[in-house]
């Protein structure tokens, strides 16, 4: 297997249109990264039943998530997952209008909808530098 940078400097257009001069590349991160950081938000969210996974990005971290669905009947809300959270145009497009939906995702540049929980937030100061 090669080995992938996660962190990239250099002109990128981003998912959501935003000029960035770094790039996060969640494909560098193996399956065993992505159990762990599903754990880790599993500490973080409340009891959901069904998952989705926002394409392409969130696919991984959907599967990840499967495993800590509750298995208590209720109606609970559906997780919506995506790797890296930069305006939430993806999370809010497969939400759809829907109420019953929670959402977490690996990294958040920036502050995220009230119903997404990020694992990483960045901080102001990296934002307002690199979205230029």
């Amino acid at each position: 297997m090669s080995e992938q940078d996660l962190f990239k400097l250099g002109d990128y257009t981003l998912n959501s249109g935003f000029k960035s001069n770094y790039k996060i590349d969640a494909d560098a991160l193996s399956d065993n990264s992505w159990e762990c950081i599903a754990y880790l938000l599993s500490l973080r969210l409340p009891p959901f039943g069904d998952v989705e996974g926002v394409p392409r990005g969130g696919l991984k971290l959907a599967r990840a998530m499967e495993k800590y669905r509750s298995s208590v009947l209720g109606n609970f809300p559906t997780l919506i997952c995506d790797d890296v959270y930069t305006t939430g145009g993806s999370m809010a497009r497969q939400r759809n209008n829907r109420d019953k939906v929670i959402g977490c995702v690996w990294v958040a540049r920036t502050i995220t909808f009230r119903w997404v929980t990020p694992l990483l937030l960045m901080t102001p100061y990296l934002l307002s530098r690199s979205l230029m």
